[in-house]
């Protein structure tokens, strides 16, 4: 697997409104080339009433958000490998 795309919906409570309960996460995992130093790397955002709000959040919001996107990224390639 080089590149993996996925969405999941995610409630942050700091950020959670009547009409905006949760939040879309959007990411990109991309495997780095470990021969050349490449780090692997995820590109997220985190939609809000159609606004990306990922360099609004908190450091430890980004955190929160870059676990779940590995466990959601976990769970596509679990189900990819089922028969």
């Amino acid at each position: 697997m080089k590149n993996l795309t996925s969405s999941f919906i995610h409630y942050l409570d700091e950020w959670s409104t009547e009409t905006h309960p949760d939040v879309l996460v959007n990411y990109e995992f991309s495997k780095g080339d470990k021969s050349v130093g490449e780090q692997d790397q995820f590109e997220i955002s985190v939609i809000r009433d159609k606004k990306d709000i990922w360099d609004l959040l908190t450091p430890s919001e980004q955190d929160e958000i870059e676990q779940y996107c590995e466990l959601d990224m976990k769970r596509v390639i679990e189900e990819w490998n089922q028969p």
